[in-house]
């Protein structure tokens, strides 16, 4: 009797951390202090990490806990991860898995040596529901049936916004300019393109998400299969937006945020929440999930993922009570909680090349798009 009630609680236990969207976190490994201290404490004083030469340059201005993490990890995957792009398939996951370790999480990537469809098809495996490809292919043969007048347009495998274009109604969201046939569109979308992606790229035509006049954007940032907040983004034009933090658990915003007004709780945010962080479990690390709010039923539809967002630079955000959390959360993921982090840690210094970011590539950008007839 004594088991069949100590079998009980087990499972209760586990179904409440199911249906709190949650998974068991790892115990963490213990640190020397010399390395806990690489993440701070909002109030601490060692914000640079002692780096001769950052990834980007953040001299002169403070670095989040967050912000930190991601610094120091994408030293190691510069330093020590692959660096031959893959695709991912059904086929060959588990290989991969197997190859490249923990560095496996570059390929989920949207961008870098992965791909958006490498998010989506690694997202299936999860139930995670995403927006519908309607093409995906080279851009010279790229072309969108007459039919649709509502699409997005993007490159497979790029970050920072770089050529995306939304059309609604064949209007140009982000310009205004309206068109009057999809063979303009893509007329328009190759010659707005110029030099500035990479040749020998694929892009996809995507289904268009509701919104008004832009569907409201919901990140994860997640953890080894903990989220700690997600970063909503209202827009309330085109071009311009609002941001506010959310812990997904209790749907309570954190102190910082620009928007006034509380985001209704998407319908499938709890199931969502829940797969997001068995994904992130089985990759060990950090990965943001990002997801449009469908203005038809207000629920969430996945677009792609990231690994190193806004070039580590959400110093200007993050609250202290999330920076705390984000030290916590840093400290049970891959690299910090790998048993041999000391030695990875000083690894990670000996990489000491400055990381390309286009931080406000997407405003900057506008502009130019939107001169070119």
């Amino acid at each position: 009797m004594k088991i069949i009630s100590f079998g009980f609680v087990v499972l209760l236990v586990l179904w409440l951390g199911e249906m709190h969207g949650t998974v068991a976190v790892k115990k963490k490994t213990s640190l020397p202090e010399s390395l806990t201290r690489t993440l701070r404490n909002p109030d601490g004083v060692d914000y640079l990490l002692n780096l001769t030469e950052p990834i980007q340059d953040i001299r002169g201005r403070p670095t989040s806990n967050f912000d930190a993490g991601l610094i120091i990890r994408r030293r190691l995957e510069r330093g020590l991860g692959p660096t031959t792009p893959e695709a991912l398939t059904e086929e060959n996951v588990g290989a991969m898995e197997s190859a490249h370790g923990r560095f496996f999480y570059v390929y989920v990537d949207s961008g870098n040596l992965g791909s958006k469809l490498n998010a989506y098809k690694y997202a299936t495996r999860y139930g995670i529901r995403f927006t519908a490809k309607l093409y995906v292919g080279p851009l010279e043969t790229l072309a969108v049936p007459e039919e649709l007048t509502s699409f997005v347009i993007k490159p497979a495998n790029l970050s920072s916004s770089r050529g995306v274009r939304i059309f609604n109604e064949r209007r140009d969201v982000t310009g205004g300019r309206q068109f009057t046939t999809n063979e303009e569109i893509v007329e328009y979308y190759r010659r707005s393109l110029g030099g500035d992606v990479p040749k020998n790229i694929q892009f996809m035509v995507e289904e268009f998400i509701y919104g008004d006049p832009r569907p409201t954007q919901l990140n994860f940032y997640s953890f080894n299969g903990y989220t700690p907040w997600v970063l909503i983004r209202e827009w309330p034009t085109g071009t311009s937006s609002v941001m506010s933090y959310y812990d997904p658990a209790t749907w309570t915003k954190f102190k910082y945020g620009q928007s006034k007004t509380v985001l209704r709780k998407p319908g499938n945010l709890r199931s969502t929440l829940r797969r997001v962080n068995q994904m992130t479990a089985k990759l060990g690390t950090y990965l943001r999930v990002d997801f449009l709010i469908d203005g038809k039923d207000h629920m969430l539809r996945m677009v792609e993922t990231s690994t190193y967002p806004f070039c580590a630079s959400h110093y200007k955000s993050i609250t202290a009570e999330m920076d705390v959390l984000a030290r916590e959360a840093w400290l049970n993921s891959w690299p910090f909680n790998d048993p041999n982090f000391e030695d990875l840690y000083r690894r990670a210094l000996e990489y000491r090349e400055i990381e390309p970011c286009r931080t406000g590539y997407g405003k900057r950008r506008a502009k130019e798009w939107n001169e070119i007839r």
